[in-house]
């Protein structure tokens, strides 16, 4: 259910910032197991 929270905030957080499909791989490839949301958004 975790990854799935997080998987959310990234594609959020892309759309809202007009990203693409690459910015959203590499924002995952930067995120860690145990990582926030909040951490997530301050890597967007």
């Amino acid at each position: 259910m975790h990854k799935l929270k997080i998987a959310h905030v990234i594609g959020k957080g892309v759309w809202k910032e007009r990203g693409d499909i690459h910015d959203v791989i590499s924002i995952g490839k930067l995120v860690r197991k145990n990582d926030g949301p909040d951490e997530v958004k301050l890597i967007i």
